[in-house]
């Protein structure tokens, strides 16, 4: 890895968690544009996509569903992730983890039980 690299994945916890406090807390522009650079970040870091879907609180989820599919991040774990939220209990979380499944050509199948 290069220096300038490094210094990216190490400052990684503390930019997802300023930007978690403002998908909590922010207006909805700081929302929209808190979104935006975590899809930025996907490709270099989908490690903070799948941390961010794993989140307790559904709005985390529900963007890291979206970010996913805007930056086509198509990796076997962000489609199970991804297949995870697709049954999520909030509809939110629901609606975007099916429609980045859609965006990536995965298919959404509900097993029963």
């Amino acid at each position: 890895m290069k220096e300038n690299e490094n210094t990216s994945v190490s400052t990684l916890p503390v930019a997802f968690s300023q930007l978690r406090s403002i998908l909590i807390g922010g207006s909805p522009g700081e929302k929209f544009q808190a979104s935006e650079l975590l899809a930025k970040c996907a490709h270099g870091s989908p490690e903070a996509l799948i941390e961010a879907g794993n989140d307790t609180i559904p709005e985390i989820r529900q963007t890291a569903a979206w970010a996913i599919g805007k930056a086509q991040l198509d990796s076997p774990e962000a489609r199970a992730l991804l297949q995870r939220l697709a049954d999520d209990e909030d509809k939110n979380v629901r609606t975007k983890a099916i429609y980045a499944l859609k965006t990536l050509g995965g298919i959404y199948v509900r097993f029963p039980g």
